[in-house]
């Protein structure tokens, strides 16, 4: 739980910038494929009493960081678009007062000044709802899409069919207020390559700025790993799954989608600003039931004597960061309904600067830009020397790029990242040897 000392320690970890990132857990019902968090038959009450939960939270969040600029705003789930148009206006509207710029809504607002992105699936999205989310100043829009074959959506236990598919994306055009990212998959059961570049060049029909493109992977105890262990569904090969997938980023790459991240691709300028706030390391708030944020706190270091002592009680000296977990539905409502504060369910995980830099890494080497080395090094308190050295005995060397390397960037080549979780086990032994400076600067104030 977060209680009086936890939240004086996160106040005076004092983040210039933060990200937020928005759980809404409402699904119609759960794809087969899917281990998300999410919740199903869930009315338009418990719906609104989970709105008024988040916004209770997301005060409480904005006085512990009154002077924190927010740079981008992420409403995920779950299936965000659910939320009944009279319900999701004035929430949105709330959101814009207490995250936004405060000139938000005068002119349009660029992605790049704040990102403000909403999932959505094709089901729920018509232009009602693109007319709220518009007028609300939501600037960025995620549609799942997966796929525009009917017989790939029903295996994936998708709710909307190919001629929704196309309304929502017919939809999306006509409003013209939005930055779209569409989901894709591969790797479907009974999927060809032919099949794979009909979806891409579909996709490619409706240009948008951003694409994910993912394999589908099996996560035990799914429906889907069910199927598959009684012989119900074959996903054929990895080697072919592998090829399917890699058919559809040689597509994407042809077609002028620059390949930022190993399942992210877009058109130049456009990529997704908040998840690449993740890769780097940033800040961020998670609000809402099952979300998850990460935030600097105190380094004793780094403030005057009198506030010390509040924060050593509470927190261990090696702590530099904490992830918290927010409880699932009916923890959360019952929390939010009572006089506890907002933090009192949920579930802290505290991370030492060993842990930041070995995500930073985990996550950076996923990107095209890489870790810078200069500013890493100097941000964790370790010799820059030690660290490339730490790099070169990595197995994972060989697929470093070596001009980037040279100019002061860990960047894997394409190639390597693609096998990055088979090279990772080995770095990380290998980032144990760094010896971590008593005295380093916070994590998080970039």
């Amino acid at each position: 739980m977060i209680d009086a000392q936890i939240e004086t320690a996160l106040k005076l970890g004092r983040p210039n910038e933060l990200m937020v990132y928005l759980h809404l857990p409402f699904c119609s019902t759960r794809c087969g494929y899917c281990d998300f968090y999410s919740e199903t038959d869930v009315g338009e009450a418990r719906i609104d009493a989970t709105l008024r939960g988040i916004l209770r939270e997301a005060e409480w969040y904005k006085n512990i960081y009154p002077n924190a600029h927010v740079s981008s705003l992420y409403l995920g789930g779950g299936t965000p678009s659910l939320v009944p148009c009279k319900l999701l206006a004035p929430f949105l509207g709330r959101l814009a007062r207490l995250f936004a710029p405060v000139n938000y809504g005068a002119a349009e607002t660029s992605v790049d000044v704040f990102e403000w992105s909403f999932e959505a699936n094709p089901e729920s999205l018509d232009p009602e709802k693109l007319a709220v989310l518009a007028e609300s100043g939501v600037n960025r829009l995620s549609l799942g899409i997966q796929s525009f074959e009917d017989r790939f959506l029903r295996a994936l236990d998708r709710q909307a069919d190919s001629s929704m598919v196309r309304q929502a994306l017919e939809a999306v055009q006509q409003n013209g207020s939005f930055q779209l990212s569409l989901d894709l998959m591969t790797g479907l059961p009974g999927q060809s390559h032919v099949d794979v570049a009909a979806d891409v060049h579909r996709v490619l029909s409706y240009a948008p700025q951003h694409i994910s493109l993912y394999s589908l992977t099996v996560e035990q105890g799914t429906p889907l790993d069910r199927q598959i262990n009684e012989g119900l569904v074959s996903l054929g090969a990895p080697s072919h799954r592998d090829n399917l997938w890699e058919t559809a980023a040689a597509l994407l790459r042809r077609h002028g989608y620059r390949q930022y991240e190993i399942s992210n691709f877009c058109l130049p300028g456009k990529h997704a600003r908040h998840n690449s706030g993740y890769w780097r390391g940033r800040p961020y708030i998670g609000l809402g039931p099952g979300a998850v944020g990460t935030l600097p706190l105190a380094v004793a270091s780094s403030v005057v004597a009198a506030e010390v002592p509040a924060v050593a009680p509470a927190v261990n000296s090696s702590a530099r960061a904490v992830r918290i977990t927010n409880p699932g539905l009916l923890e959360y409502l019952r929390v939010m309904k009572s006089q506890d504060a907002p933090g009192s369910a949920h579930t802290l995980e505290y991370l030492s600067f060993q842990d930041l830099l070995l995500e930073r890494f985990l996550l950076g080497l996923r990107t095209s830009e890489g870790v810078r080395l200069g500013v890493c090094a100097g941000e964790f308190g370790i010799d820059e020397a030690h660290l490339r050295a730490v790099l070169e005995s990595w197995e994972g060397a060989p697929y470093l790029d070596r001009r980037s390397f040279a100019a002061g960037r860990a960047v894997l080549r394409r190639g390597g990242r693609m096998l990055l979780d088979r090279l990772l086990p080995d770095f990380a032994v290998r980032l144990e040897s760094l010896v971590i400076k008593s005295c380093v600067s916070k994590p998080g104030n970039k």
